[in-house]
């Protein structure tokens, strides 16, 4: 007597998967995951480098627009110190900071009572250097300077005057009244040395004609005030334009 099959019997039987197979599936999304996400941390990594280079490119850029605004607008107007004593030149090298010097074009768009003639002067200090100017040109005891941020993680930086032939202004014997207009202050050479970017050099012209000063030496133009120093003053403008000492300098000295 033969059986009767049953209906659950007479179906086709379905394979399921093994715990293998489920193994090596978990084991091939889990793989994929890892390189999605690594590939999505490098991605965000690499947006924050460049990202921060940016910005650096940015602050860098903007440091060097002020710096060569201050230098190309360098002014023949002297200054007295905070005792009243000495005059400091229109441009100081390296005696209280690097370089100090004063420039026309301070804007004053609000229209208050003060000239249009400013005291800057750079210093480096703990990696970062800095720009100080002052509201008044001849200075009292509590002149105090103000203070802006240019650049962070500078390691070094130089100020080199380069008279007329290029080579490092006042050469020895230089006198001010006698001198050739080779000899006379041309251009400033500025040496960055940047962390991430190595070593950076622009060397910018300055107008002829400035009453100069080195070190401590006294300021040799004319007295802040005076009939003279405004006829300096005026005199620099044609020599921004005119002015063979730096024409000669720029194409040979290597930037």
């Amino acid at each position: 007597m033969t059986r009767r099959r049953t209906r659950a019997e007479s179906m086709p039987r379905s394979r399921g998967f093994t715990l293998l197979e489920l193994m090596v599936a978990i084991a091939i999304f889990a793989v994929l995951g890892l390189m999605s996400s690594q590939m999505l941390n490098n991605m965000i990594r690499h947006h924050g480098i460049i990202d921060t280079r940016g910005e650096r490119l940015i602050g860098l850029q903007r440091a060097m627009t002020i710096m060569q605004r201050d230098l190309s607008q360098i002014w023949s107007r002297s200054v007295r110190d905070e005792y009243g004593e000495n005059l400091l030149g229109s441009v100081t090298v390296g005696k209280d900071r690097p370089i100090e010097f004063t420039r026309i074009g301070w804007r004053n768009p609000l229209g208050h009572q003060r000239s249009e003639l400013q005291r800057v002067a750079y210093e480096h200090r703990e990696n970062t250097l800095y720009r100080y100017y002052w509201n008044v040109l001849d200075r009292a005891i509590d002149s105090e300077p103000l203070e802006q941020v240019m650049l962070e993680d500078v390691l070094s930086v130089e100020f080199e005057p380069l008279d007329g032939n290029g080579d490092s202004w006042p050469q020895p014997g230089f006198e001010p009244d006698s001198a050739s207009p080779m000899l006379e202050l041309a251009a400033l050479s500025v040496r960055f040395e940047l962390e991430g970017y190595g070593e950076i050099s622009r060397l910018w012209e300055v107008p002829a004609g400035l009453d100069k000063v080195r070190s401590s030496e006294i300021g040799t133009g004319a007295v802040p005030g005076t009939d003279e120093g405004r006829g300096s003053a005026a005199n620099s403008s044609k020599a921004r334009n005119d002015n063979p000492r730096a024409a000669s300098l720029l194409p040979n000295r290597r930037r």
